[in-house]
């Protein structure tokens, strides 16, 4: 409960929580897929409406993402890097974040991202 008060307050003055996905293959609702760092470690909590997400997949690097349960969407939702992102059966048809989802790829959009709903 305090979790979430404590990201409701950050998010009402502008400062939401980010949270990094930093496994290869991982489920959205698994505290141990998310890092509060790019390459840190995982286990920093669940995305909720105030977390911007991150999923950067270096290249040749593919991250396969399942969903157990209801999918918790995050407030933005960046997808960067050259490698690949997959969202697996059950969590292709849910929202993965409420504000913006951006997709960019390379660092001077020099590479590709790919998005794929399975």
């Amino acid at each position: 409960m305090m979790d979430k008060l404590v990201r409701f307050w950050r998010w009402l003055l502008g400062k939401s929580t980010v949270l990094y996905w930093v496994v290869p293959v991982g489920d959205w609702n698994d505290p141990g897929s998310w890092s509060e760092t790019k390459d840190g470690f995982g286990g920093a909590g669940v995305p909720d409406i105030y977390t911007d997400l991150f999923l950067g997949p270096k290249k040749d690097q593919r991250y396969f993402i399942t969903c157990s349960g209801e999918m918790k969407p995050g407030r933005n939702l960046v997808i960067d890097g050259e490698g690949t992102v997959e969202l697996g059966p059950k969590s292709s048809a849910f929202m993965l974040c409420v504000g913006d989802l951006v997709l960019r790829s390379g660092q001077w959009n020099s590479g590709r991202v790919v998005l794929e709903l399975v």
